[in-house]
Parts: structure tokens; sequence; C-alpha cells
């Protein structure tokens, strides 16, 4: 079965500790950011970023995505789910809900 998440606009927790997180437990060739690398990369004018709330409220995966160019291309810069959420729908959630955004708010792929 899988679970419901809540997706929201911008931080919701410390999406850089969930971020960190990810990058520690998968191994990942990435290194962990510190606060103000974190909101640079995250937070720039461009940037979709886009956060998954489970149904305690904690935050459990983000992505992050350029907003279209002049020709109407978008793509995900940072995607990232916590390991105990992961083949529940939550990266399907934050995928569809920013295909969404993107299409329907700024006009990517027309």
């Amino acid at each position: 079965m899988k679970n419901e998440y809540k997706i929201v606009r911008g931080a919701e927790g410390d999406l850089r500790e969930i971020y960190n997180s990810i990058i520690i437990s998968d191994r990942l060739l990435y290194r962990p950011l510190d606060k103000e690398e974190f909101n640079r990369i995250f937070f720039m004018d461009g940037t979709l970023t886009l956060c998954a709330v489970n149904g305690a409220g904690e935050a459990v995966g983000f992505l992050s995505a350029r907003l279209p160019n002049s020709d109407g291309v978008s793509y995900l810069t940072y995607f990232g789910v916590l390991c105990e959420h992961r083949r529940n729908g939550c990266a399907s959630a934050l995928l569809d809900e920013a295909e969404r955004i993107l299409r329907d708010d700024y006009g990517a792929g027309r």
C-alpha cells in the first residue's frame, strides 16, 4: 500500500539535513553541504524546490528543478527521498507535482 505525501513548495523542516543524510547513507559522490551552500543552490532565482511531507508532518524528500528556459526546457537538479520512504509513492508524488507546476505555471514542454 502506498503512503500519502503532501507536497509543498519550499522548505518544510530541514531539507539540508535530509539532503546530507541521503548523501551519506547512499554513499554518493557528492559532499554534504553547509547551510549557506544549500540555500544558494536550492533557493536561487529560477529554481523550483519541493518538499514531501509524510502523515506525521515530517519532511522526508525533496526535489529541486530549474525553471524552464526560453525553449520551455526544464530539468531536475537534485532529487532525494529518505531510505525508509522509498518505494511508497513519495518520489512519484514529488515528480508528478513538479511536472504539473512546471507545465501549468511556467509553460515547460510547450
